[in-house]
């Protein structure tokens, strides 16, 4: 018999899947990247505000935690991309120069 803990980590675990899904569907879209990402922060955190043991709490916060980490490298990655095509764009009109 489960408990109603283990129901919402089903529940978690199955709305989660669905993002996940649709972040591999993506390819290179960044905002869409950030925009899977950030709803799936929602969904934790719409998870760890629910009354639970707090061990299952922290579980939750945790993950909750990495998907903010997972936003900020891909926000960071983008970065990176687009000064090293600004770099190149200089660099090639540069060597165009001569």
């Amino acid at each position: 018999m489960s408990s109603p803990d283990d129901d919402v980590f089903i529940k978690l675990a199955e709305d989660d899947v669905k993002l996940l899904k649709e972040l591999e569907n993506v390819n290179e879209d960044y905002e869409k990247t950030i925009e899977i990402l950030q709803r799936r922060r929602l969904l934790y955190r719409k998870y760890y505000t629910q009354p639970l043991d707090p061990i299952e709490t922290e579980i939750i916060l945790t993950q909750d935690k990495l998907i903010q980490i997972l936003i900020e490298l891909a926000i960071t990655r983008h970065e990176l991309q687009t000064d090293i095509a600004k770099l190149t764009s200089r660099l090639d009109d540069l060597e165009s120069r001569r």
